[in-house]
């Protein structure tokens, strides 16, 4: 691959990936020893991307370090060729690929993950969720792909890409239909959203309820395998067609599946797959629901040593970026980055905003 440099303190390991605005790659941060995560973004960037990349940088800032299970954001640095975004490295790989991995078991026993599996990972990942929305951003495409685990045994997730993701103020009423078909809600799909708004929080609970569904049976409620391309409109309609002519559990593909579900877990993902998005479960009362509160003695006991680790290293080490984006400065610089070629490794110093 490429040799990309970030300055002298990062030396380039490997590929990990692609997404739809960078490509990310392992780094070793050499004063720390540490393997981190780096995402380029190619300058100069595209101005069709640039709010959406300003908004990404602001609030990884804003999150911060405050929740185990969402990817930490370091600091932001400008090359020449790129903006560079420095992050936590998830050693384990995404949920994709480890839900994958249990195929041969799933032949077996019939679901992919145990419930018990599935209950350890989706209380983690709705925790992450639930702290966004308490500061109120909403990520807009939650899926097993922007899930990633740590190293850790048993691991923890860890929810990133927040590219799409969105604050609000006053209410969570958004408007532009974004995400992945498979993962995206009734309401975002409808094209009279467009005039009236949807809430966001209701789209990631929907969000929610489809890779729990993934993790237990290794395949989506409603797909669009007529329409292949996921960026196409024709794509959108077959999964909006499918969801409002039909209940997630009568679908013809998931009618055998959904007999290996036990009653409970049925009976959350009917509050959740609810096309009326007011009607729809919150994040609050899916926390509460029995299946999420029974005792996963397997995994919790060794989750919470591995837990305590990664906390005395997560208070170690400082956050740059966070003090970028308290300066004010950041939005700016990400703009400039357009136009201007810093020094190679430079750490991003813009003056404040209106400063």
């Amino acid at each position: 691959g490429p040799k990309l440099y970030v300055g002298e303190n990062y030396e380039q390991v490997k590929h990990l990936g692609k997404g739809g605005t960078g490509d990310t790659w392992a780094f070793i941060d050499k004063r720390s020893g540490e393997q981190v995560a780096i995402k380029f973004l190619k300058r100069p960037l595209p101005k069709v991307l640039l709010e959406n990349i300003k908004r990404e940088f602001l609030i990884q800032a804003e999150l911060g370090f405050g929740h185990e299970n969402v990817i930490k954001a370091y600091e932001a640095v400008l090359t020449p060729t790129h903006l560079c975004l420095v992050m936590e490295y998830a050693r384990g790989g995404s949920l994709t690929a480890y839900v994958a991995d249990k195929w041969k078991e799933a032949q077996q026993r019939g679901l992919f993950l145990s419930e018990d599996e599935a209950r350890f990972f989706f209380k983690q990942f709705l925790s992450a969720v639930n702290y966004c929305h308490q500061h109120r951003v909403v990520h807009r495409d939650l899926k097993l792909d922007n899930t990633l685990l740590d190293a850790a045994t048993p691991p923890a997730i860890k929810i990133c890409d927040f590219g799409f993701a969105k604050t609000w103020s006053e209410e969570a009423n958004m408007y532009t239909q974004i995400g992945t078909p498979v993962y995206m809600s009734p309401e975002l799909m409808n094209q009279a959203t467009k005039e009236k708004g949807y809430d966001g929080r209701s789209v990631d609970v929907w969000a929610s309820g489809i890779l729990l569904l993934v993790m237990l049976l290794g395949s989506f409620p409603f797909d669009h395998t007529e329409h292949p391309d996921p960026n196409t409109s024709e794509a959108h309609l077959e999964v909006w067609l499918q969801q409002v002519s039909k209940r997630w559990s009568e679908v013809p593909h998931m009618a055998e599946a959904v007999k290996k579900l036990s009653p409970e877990i049925k009976d959350l993902l009917n509050r959740i797959f609810v096309i009326d998005a007011s009607k729809r479960v919150t994040v609050q009362q899916i926390k509460r629901w029995v299946f999420l509160n029974e005792f996963n003695s397997s995994f919790v006991v060794r989750r919470s040593l591995a837990l305590a680790r990664s906390l005395v290293l997560s208070f170690a080490r400082q956050a740059p970026l966070v003090q970028q984006a308290a300066a004010g400065w950041l939005p700016a610089d990400v703009g400039r980055a357009q136009e201007e070629a810093g020094e190679v490794g430079q750490v991003v110093q813009g003056e404040p905003v209106g400063g």
